[in-house]
């Protein structure tokens, strides 16, 4: 046991009560809740195809699994007090997510297998700015931009890491200095690190409070 959290991918497998494929990522977080070191391991689906990955679909007459009632929304994980949430792909492109988790996450994740770099690198930054939160964008080495944004004040700290390329897997490590934004947005600072607040942005009681 390694006490390491970890979130990741996974292969396109069949939705247990239906015919439709899931689109999946994979939740797992460390917790002595048993009374022991153990994880919490959960499978969140992804909301909606993208439009390529729906005509994909449709070639081999199959659909994807859509998520209803309460999963048809954005989860909010809270983890030993760390607030954050993930989308996959393309469901980052959905303004209704992106407003649903404004004031309420310290990190958006969004994990990837996506060649529109250009257009999603313009989403990284408006989001990290809209949402004034700190966000992992993971895309596979051959397309690259996985990075960790974050709405810093200073243009050349915004991005924590960025990542491209390469013969072989590897990785890199950053730090998401969460506790330093709820502070600013908590109230005024006399020397800012990260930009002044978006208007109408309104920060949830918990990570006001701190509350685990």
């Amino acid at each position: 046991m390694n006490n390491v959290s970890f979130l990741t991918g996974v292969e396109y497998h069949r939705e247990r009560k239906s015919a439709a494929l899931r689109n999946d990522c994979l939740v797992s977080l460390v917790t002595s809740w048993p009374g022991y070191a153990s994880n919490v391991v959960r499978l969140q689906p992804k909301f909606l195809p993208a439009h390529n990955e729906r005509e994909g679909l449709r070639k081999i007459k199959r659909r994807l699994y859509r998520p209803s009632g309460i999963l048809a929304n954005p989860t909010l994980y809270v983890h030993k007090g760390y607030c954050f949430s993930i989308l996959i792909c393309s469901d980052l492109t959905n303004i209704s997510h992106r407003h649903a988790l404004r004031g309420q996450i310290d990190t958006l994740f969004v994990l990837e297998w996506n060649k529109d770099i250009k257009t999603f690198s313009s989403l990284v930054e408006a989001t990290s700015t809209d949402l004034h939160a700190f966000l992992a964008q993971v895309n596979n080495r051959l397309y690259g931009d996985s990075r960790v944004r974050a709405p810093a004040a200073a243009d050349y700290l915004r991005d924590v890491v960025q990542v491209k390329g390469g013969e072989s897997d590897f990785y890199v490590l950053g730090t998401v200095d969460y506790h330093a934004l709820r502070g600013e947005q908590r109230g005024s600072i006399a020397d800012p690190k990260f930009k002044p607040l978006p208007i109408g942005f309104k920060m949830s009681d918990r990570r006001r409070v701190g509350k685990p």
